[in-house]
């Protein structure tokens, strides 16, 4: 997923669009006039007055008993097993790999004396049941912001989209978390 991501959206909308492409979903009584016009960022927000961090809701499509069903659900995961909320490790970027860390020695581990050793994000443990339990859902967005970690724009964000403003759906994972 992105570091943060725009939507504006109404629930109609994104029903049509996905309509259109081929899979009708079912959208409960509670969002059918729903609207979205926000920024949604996946570290979350800071609320300094209630010293506690929040992050904002966003309608994803996920697949249940009645078929595929617009819902919505906050932006990072909380994996099920975590035992507070929200989880201390940055969720909200599952990326296909990435270069695995040993926290011990601050290296990255290799085999033999060359070649790094990658984590995937099926092996990584806060999406890894998520993941094999084929919890994944489409996440509707009208731009997507993506930040940059090295180089010349380390520490720099760049927004993508369509060319039109259009929705646009990426993949996500989801996770049901119970105080």
């Amino acid at each position: 997923m992105c570091a943060g991501a725009q939507l504006i959206a109404s629930s109609r909308t994104i029903a049509r669009a996905v309509a259109e492409a081929g899979l009708p979903i079912n959208v409960p009584d509670v969002l059918q006039t729903a609207n979205w016009d926000h920024l949604i960022w996946g570290f979350g927000r800071w609320d300094s007055a209630n010293r506690k961090k929040s992050f904002e809701t966003t309608p994803v499509i996920i697949a249940t008993s009645n078929g595929p069903e617009l819902q919505e659900l906050e932006f990072s995961l909380t994996p099920g097993w975590a035992r507070e909320y929200p989880l201390k490790a940055s969720t909200h970027n599952a990326r296909c790999n990435r270069l695995r860390r040993d926290r011990s020695v601050k290296k990255a581990p290799t085999v033999g004396n060359e070649i790094p050793v990658f984590e995937y994000v099926y092996n990584y443990p806060a999406y890894r049941t998520a993941w094999q339990q084929g919890q994944f859902c489409l996440v509707p967005l009208t731009a997507g912001i993506e930040s940059s970690y090295s180089g010349a724009f380390d520490q720099q964000r760049f927004t993508f989209s369509l060319p039109d403003g259009g929705l646009m759906f990426l993949l996500g994972l989801w996770d049901e978390w119970i105080d």
